[in-house]
C-alpha cells in the first residue's frame, strides 16, 4: 500500500519538478533532465515581454473588480440566508447548488449570443460581467455555509461591543474573495486572445520552440 501511495505521489510531483527545472534550463525539453547550464533568462524573457505585462495588468484589473463584485453580492445574499427563516430558502439553495456545478462550456453559446446583442464581445466589462455572474452562486454557497458555523451568540456579543452587522460578518468574506481573485487572475478561457488577452492566454499563445531530438 505504501509503495502504491509513493507511485501516486511521484505522478503528481514529477511534473512540478520538471516545471521548475525546465524553467531554469537553457536547453529545456519535454524530458525531465538535470540542466547542463542554469539560467534565469527564461524568467527575464517572460517579464520583459510587453504582451505579457499588458496581459498581467488586464488580468489584475479583471480579477480585482470581479472579486469585489462577487464578494459584495455574495455577502449580502448569504447573511439573510444563514440568519433568517426565509420562505423557499431550501429550494433556493438547491438552485444555487445546481448553478455551482454548471460548467462554463454549457452556457457559452447563449452567453455569446447575449454578448453579441449587447456589444460586450472582446471587452473587459463583458468579461467582468460574465465572471461575476458565474462566480456569485459559488460565493453565496461558500459564505452561507461559513456563516452557519458561527454561533449567533458570538455575533450578538460583537453587537454588544459596538460592532455593526457588516463588521461582524466581513471576516468571512476573505476565503471567497481570495478564491475569486485567483480564479479571475489565472482564468485561461476568458478573454480570447487579442488586445485584451489575460496573462495565461497571452503566454499560451506564444510559440515555444524545443530542440528536436
Amino acid at each position: 500500500m505504501r509503495t502504491f501511495l509513493v507511485i501516486i505521489a511521484l505522478a503528481f510531483v514529477l511534473p512540478l519538478i520538471w516545471l521548475v527545472v525546465a524553467s531554469l534550463d537553457t536547453n529545456a525539453s519535454q524530458a525531465l533532465k538535470w540542466p547542463t547550464q542554469w539560467t534565469l533568462g527564461n524568467y527575464a524573457d517572460v517579464i520583459s515581454n510587453e504582451g505579457n505585462r499588458r496581459g498581467f495588468g488586464i488580468g489584475l484589473e479583471i480579477s480585482l473588480i470581479e472579486s469585489a463584485i462577487v464578494t459584495l453580492v455574495s455577502l449580502l445574499a448569504a447573511y439573510p440566508l444563514s440568519r433568517y427563516n426565509l420562505c423557499y430558502k431550501k429550494q433556493f439553495m438547491y438552485v444555487i447548488l445546481f448553478m455551482t456545478s454548471l460548467p462554463m462550456i454549457a452556457v457559452i453559446v447563449p452567453v455569446y449570443k447575449v454578448f453579441l446583442s449587447f456589444g460586450f464581445l472582446n471587452s473587459i466589462p463583458g468579461v467582468i460581467l460574465y465572471l461575476s455572474a458565474s462566480g456569485i452562486p459559488y460565493g453565496i454557497w461558500l459564505m452561507k455555509n461559513f456563516m452557519d458555523t458561527i454561533p449567533i451568540s458570538l455575533e450578538e456579543a460583537a453587537w454588544v461591543d459596538g460592532a455593526t452587522t457588516l463588521q461582524s460578518i466581513r471576516k468571512g468574506s476573505g476565503t471567497s474573495d481570495v478564491f475569486r481573485y485567483l480564479r479571475g487572475l489565472y482564468l485561461h478561457l476568458f478573454p480570447a486572445p487579442g488586445e485584451i488577452s489575460s496573462f495565461p492566454t497571452s503566454c499560451s499563445h506564444r510559440r515555444i520552440r524545443c530542440p528536436r531530438p
